[in-house]
């Protein structure tokens, strides 16, 4: 059996979810990993998007 072997990073957080790294290659084809559990920091993702807001469309934006 033979495998490749990658370091990643350990998230820590309340968010508990199930997570996969894909690895895309040069030709186009993508090779994704099994599913990793791990507890995600929402604050990570840098975005606006307020906790408990759920956007009725697309143009709904989330405003501060």
């Amino acid at each position: 059996m033979e495998y490749w072997e990658f370091d990643i990073p350990v998230f820590l957080g309340t968010f508990k979810t199930e997570i996969r790294y894909s690895l895309i290659l040069l030709d186009k084809k993508i090779i994704s990993s099994n599913q990793i559990y791990s507890n995600l920091n929402l604050d990570q993702f840098g975005s606006k998007i307020e906790r408990g807001h759920f956007p009725d469309n697309i143009m709904d934006p989330c405003n501060d």
